[in-house]
C-alpha cells in the first residue's frame, strides 16, 4: 500500500468518531441533564485526557439540541487558553470570545479570502461591563440558554489564578444566573477541584464522568477490546495481530484506558508502516511508536487521581452512608387464627328521676 492508500484507510477514523460504550453513556446522560436543567446550574463533564470531552461536545453541537438559525442560537462556546493576556486569564477575552460566537456585528466580521479569513475587533478599548452588558443583550435577543466552556480546567494553570480561581468561576456563574443561563463545563478533574472550593459553584453541579477503563475490571476490558477492534475493518493486517486479544491488552496498558491516546498510537503506528512501505500494520510499527515509560506513568497517575472523584460502588456508598436495608414484614399463616381486639365495655347508666314536687337538696332521692 501506498500513502495515499494507507490514507484513505485512516480517513474514516481520523475524521470521524469511533463510538464506545462510556461515550454512549455520557453523552445521553449529557442530554438527559440539558432536557431537564434550571437556570443557574452548572453541568460538568470531566474526564482523563482523551475520553472524548471535546468530540462530545463538537457532537452535541452538530446535533438537534443546538441547532442555531438567524434569530435563535440555544447555545454559545468558549474555551479558556492557558494564559490568554500578559500570562492571565482575561475576563475581557472570554467576553469577546462569546460575542464573537453569538455574531455580534462588532466582534464577528471576517475579511479575506475563503482560505484565509480574519476576525477583527471594532472596539478593543471597551470596557469588561459594557462587554457583559453587550453580551447579556445579545443573549436575551438570541434566546440564549447555555454557555458552554471548553477545557475549563486550564483556568487553574495560569499563574495568575491557580492559587485562587474560584473569584473568576463565580463572576461567570452569577453572571449564568442573572441572564437565566445554564453553564456547561468540560475538562479534566481540575475543574471538579476549583468548583468543589466554594458551595455557590458546588451546590447546583451535576457532575457527568465521562471515565477511562481501568485494566482491573473484566467489563472495561471487554468493552475496550470491541473498540479496538472496530478499527479492523479499516486498518489492513490489524485483525490477525488481534485475534487472541493481544493488541488490545497492549494499547489498554499502554494508553491506561483512553481511547484517544490508543487512537493516536493506531495512528501514528500506521503512519510508520506508510513511511516503509508495508501493506499492513506490523507488530514492529506498534511496539516503535510504543510510549514511553513516563508517559504511561503520568496517564496512570492521572488515571488514579479522576478516579478519586467517581462515585463509589454501591456496597461501598451503602456502607459509607449506613443505610440499613428495609427488612421484610413476616408474613402470617394461613392456619393462625386473626386477632381479636377486646371493646372497651361502657356500664349502662339510668338516667335519673327529679320531681318538681320535692324539696330542695333532696332531689333524685
Amino acid at each position: 500500500m501506498n500513502i495515499d492508500e494507507w490514507s484513505d484507510a485512516l480517513h474514516p477514523i481520523i475524521n470521524g468518531h469511533v463510538p464506545h460504550p462510556n461515550f454512549d453513556l455520557a453523552y445521553q446522560e449529557l442530554i438527559t441533564a440539558i432536557s431537564i436543567h434550571r437556570p443557574g446550574d452548572i453541568i460538568v463533564l470531566s474526564g482523563t485526557s482523551g475520553t472524548g470531552k471535546t468530540t462530545m461536545i463538537n457532537k452535541l453541537f452538530n446535533s438537534k439540541v443546538f441547532k442555531r438559525t438567524e434569530t435563535n442560537v440555544p447555545a454559545i462556546r468558549s474555551i479558556f487558553l492557558n494564559s490568554d493576556h500578559n500570562n492571565q486569564i482575561d475576563p475581557k477575552w472570554l467576553a469577546k470570545s462569546l460575542l464573537s460566537d453569538i455574531g455580534n456585528p462588532g466582534f464577528a466580521i471576517e475579511i479575506g479570502e475563503e482560505t484565509a479569513r480574519l476576525k477583527i475587533d471594532l472596539y478593543p478599548r471597551k470596557s469588561t461591563t459594557d462587554l457583559y452588558l453587550t453580551l447579556s443583550n445579545e443573549i436575551k435577543s438570541k434566546k440564549t440558554a447555555f454557555i458552554v466552556i471548553d477545557e475549563a480546567s486550564h483556568l487553574g494553570f495560569s499563574p495568575a489564578t491557580c492559587h485562587n480561581p474560584v473569584p473568576l468561576m463565580s463572576r461567570l456563574k452569577t453572571f449564568a444566573e442573572d441572564n437565566q443561563l445554564c453553564l456547561i463545563l468540560t475538562g479534566t478533574h481540575e475543574t471538579l477541584d476549583m468548583i468543589s472550593k466554594t458551595t455557590h459553584l458546588h451546590r447546583r453541579s451535576n457532575n457527568i464522568f465521562l471515565k477511562h477503563y481501568d485494566i482491573k475490571l473484566e467489563q472495561d476490558r471487554k468493552n475496550f477490546h470491541f473498540f479496538i477492534k472496530s478499527f479492523e475493518e479499516h486498518i489492513p493486517g490489524m485483525a490477525s495481530l488481534n485475534s487472541q486479544g493481544d493488541l488490545s491488552r497492549i494499547l489498554m496498558k499502554g494508553s491506561a484506558g483512553s481511547p484517544g491516546f490508543a487512537l493516536n498510537w493506531i495512528t501514528t503506528a500506521c503512519c510508520k508502516c506508510a513511511s516503509l512501505g508495508l501493506s499492513e500494520l506490523s507488530l514492529e510499527c506498534i511496539l516503535a511508536k510504543s510510549p514511553s515509560k513516563r508517559d504511561v506513568e503520568l496517564r496512570e497517575r492521572e488515571a488514579a487521581i479522576a478516579s478519586q472523584y467517581y462515585p463509589s460502588p454501591l456496597d461501598q456508598s451503602l456502607e459509607r452512608w449506613n443505610w440499613q436495608p428495609r427488612k421484610q414484614q413476616s408474613i402470617s399463616k394461613p392456619d393462625a387464627k386473626p386477632h381479636k381486639t377486646k371493646r372497651r365495655s361502657f356500664a349502662s347508666k339510668r338516667p335519673r328521676k327529679v320531681s318538681a314536687m320535692q324539696p330542695p337538696g333532696k332531689r333524685g332521692a
